[in-house]
Formats: structure tokens, C-alpha cells, sequence
């Protein structure tokens, strides 16, 4: 799957990916869980990840990356 170029093509591959989720009950009790955001400036974003330990909330491990904005960020548009 390509990069969205425009809010357009953004939309259809938001559509192809909603159709691939699937929401099931767990088999099992999960080990880890990760916590993840993103913050962005006028030409960068920074991504974060977390990854605990479960029950017991113990960070396991955390990285960043900080990139340049190749598409513009539009509040709400993922939760469409």
C-alpha cells in the first residue's frame, strides 16, 4: 500500500484498513501492552512507544523517533 498523496487517496486507505480489523476476545491473559502517541510542530512529528510488563505495569522497554511530516495531520480524521 502507497502513501497517501491527498486527503482523497488518505480516505480510501483508511477504509481498506478499517475493513481489516477485527475485534476478537483474547485466548489468552496478554504478557506485555504497549501505550503509544504522537506530538507535532509545524514541519515534525515525534512518535512514541512503551511497552510494559502486564499486570504489573513494569516498563519493559520505550523509543522515539522524531521525522519530518509527510502528510499534514487533520484532528479526528483517524477516528472516522
Amino acid at each position: 500500500m502507497k502513501w497517501a498523496k491527498n486527503l482523497k487517496e488518505a480516505k480510501k486507505i483508511q477504509y481498506i484498513l478499517k475493513q481489516r480489523v477485527k475485534i476478537a476476545p483474547l485466548t489468552k491473559k496478554p504478557e506485555y501492552i504497549a501505550a503509544v502517541d504522537a506530538a507535532f510542530s509545524k514541519d515534525s512529528v515525534i512518535g512514541t512507544a512503551c511497552i510494559y510488563k502486564y499486570p504489573e505495569l513494569i516498563l519493559f522497554e520505550e523509543t522515539y523517533a522524531i521525522t519530518k511530516i509527510l502528510f499534514p495531520y487533520i484532528p479526528g480524521f483517524l477516528s472516522l
